[in-house]
């Protein structure tokens, strides 16, 4: 499947509803996501996951940061490397730093409903 993530495909002049964005099946897992606005450096997507779904069977791990707010549901972040578990409900977020290992893991009967801003790493700068 062939995407435009060009910058003027996604410029409106008019107010975007995540609705009218179609649902991008995510490979390998039981959920979708929709990339609501992408720029130069930086997308804004929406993530749903369904009860049920099983957790990836391999961690993610991506070359640029992201962060992800939970919208609705009640989502288990586990991190392999360190063993850290954090339990995101909503108006959660957690920082996935370059190259970070994790799994999410729906709890309860509620799809998960989550934000993801990525962008490059930023170098952190000082005063």
């Amino acid at each position: 499947m062939s995407m435009d993530f060009s910058h003027e495909a996604y410029m409106r002049k008019d107010a975007l509803n995540y609705k009218d964005v179609k649902p991008i099946p995510i490979p390998g897992q039981v959920a979708t996501r929709r990339i609501l606005v992408c720029g130069n450096s930086i997308i804004l997507g929406m993530g749903e996951m369904k009860p049920g779904a099983p957790p990836p069977a391999v961690p993610l791990r991506h070359d640029f940061e992201e962060i992800v707010y939970v919208v609705s549901g009640t989502l288990e972040m586990t991190y392999p490397e360190t063993g850290q578990k954090w339990i995101m409900t909503a108006g959660s977020c957690k920082l996935h730093p370059v190259n970070t290992a994790h799994v999410g893991k729906i709890l309860g009967d509620e799809p998960v409903l989550v934000l993801e801003i990525r962008g490059p790493k930023i170098p952190f700068i000082t005063p």
